[in-house]
């Protein structure tokens, strides 16, 4: 059995993410403050488009300094979990989500599968942050997610 150091325990615990649910018309009018992020906000729009039109069932929130008051973000992170079934035009092609993503949208896949259940669900945003912020790598170099957005479909 794999025990936590109480320092890596104490900070998984310490880690208390707001998610809030915003429609990508909320979140253009809440962080789109420039044309810099407007233009941004219009490459996440056409990559939502692409999932929509591949995939009946995701979840994928958006997270990182796009959140933040930094006026010129470089890129905007976005976490993607897509649960694919044979009815989605992209259940043949799941791996090709990260090629699709215009130049500015850095997608953290935490899972892409496959699955001929089609009632199927992805995980809560809850549960998608939890598992971004326990990875290794994440911890070992203070990379966490603080504040996450869920982009909802409406």
């Amino acid at each position: 059995m794999k025990t936590e150091p109480a320092s890596r325990a104490g900070l998984i615990q310490a880690l208390n993410p707001m998610i809030k649910a915003m429609s990508l018309t909320e979140l253009s009018a809440e962080y789109g403050t420039n044309e810099t992020r407007v233009n941004l906000l219009s490459e996440l729009k056409a990559f939502r488009d692409i999932l929509d039109e591949n995939f009946s069932v995701y979840r994928l929130l958006v997270y990182g300094s796009f959140l933040t008051a930094k006026d010129n973000p470089s890129d905007i992170d976005v976490m993607a979990h897509i649960c694919a079934s044979p009815s989605d035009a992209g259940f043949s092609r799941i791996t090709f989500l990260r090629h699709v993503a215009p130049p500015h949208i850095d997608v953290f896949t935490l899972n892409l599968s496959k699955s001929f259940d089609v009632r199927r669900s992805p995980p809560t945003a809850q549960s998608m942050v939890e598992s971004f912020n326990n990875l290794d790598s994440h911890l070992d170099n203070g990379t966490a997610c603080h504040l996450a957005v869920e982009l909802t479909r409406s």
